[in-house]
């Protein structure tokens, strides 16, 4: 509350637009710590509005990924993902997390957001996703394994990511929803080739009982 007091008073002292947008950065990340949605929504307005009275591309790219985390935290995943894709070529957000860290919740919010052939273009051929997927234990199999339609190999990747996202701040209250997404996803994909299907056949395409399934 105090850091938050300071900021006001050094804002007050701010001619700067620039300044006064990396203040109000400051804010947004003390937002994310603790988690005050309200604060951050707040932050994010009123950064929006400096920028229309002057502010440059890199803080304007910079704040794109702020409000994406935000939307992420808050469950608006179409929305995030279109914010993170838009920031893919041009992040410089490293107070936040690493760009590997950037690209994981880049990938995990386009499955569950985009369309087939979007997501070929946006996620599964972008270069800059690429060149650091593999860091990311499994989700290079997790996005590859979805869009080729190789189901097994797709949900041993997909439980090998579950650790992943259970321990990640931002994504654990969403965990069991996130789940449900993703699964809705991959069985929608499964369903469109066939007019009908067995649950046996199901369940052998994707490695996994037909209880399972039935549940």
């Amino acid at each position: 509350e105090k850091a938050l007091e300071q900021l006001k008073v050094t804002e007050g002292k701010t001619v700067a637009i620039g300044q006064k947008m990396d203040l109000v950065f400051y804010t947004l990340q003390i937002g994310l710590f603790y988690m005050d949605f309200d604060l951050i929504s707040k932050s994010v307005d009123k950064a929006k509005k400096l920028f229309e009275e002057g502010g440059d591309w890199e803080r304007k790219n910079r704040l794109k990924v702020y409000e994406g985390l935000y939307c992420m935290a808050t469950r608006n995943f179409k929305k995030a993902t279109s914010l993170f894709l838009d920031s893919i070529s041009t992040f410089t957000t490293y107070e936040l997390f690493p760009y590997d860290t950037f690209i994981f919740y880049t990938v995990l919010t386009s499955i569950i957001s985009l369309d087939r052939v979007s997501l070929k273009q946006k996620v599964v051929d972008a270069p800059e996703i690429l060149a650091v997927i593999s860091k990311v234990p499994h989700l290079s199999e997790f996005l590859n394994s979805l869009y080729n339609c190789q189901y097994k190999s797709f949900f041993v990747a997909f439980s090998g990511l579950t650790e992943q996202i259970k321990l990640d701040r931002y994504l654990q209250p969403h965990f069991r929803y996130y789940m449900r997404e993703v699964r809705t996803v991959v069985y929608s994909q499964f369903l469109e080739s066939y007019k009908s299907v067995t649950m046996e056949a199901m369940a052998s395409a994707f490695g996994v009982t037909v209880d399972f399934i039935d549940q």
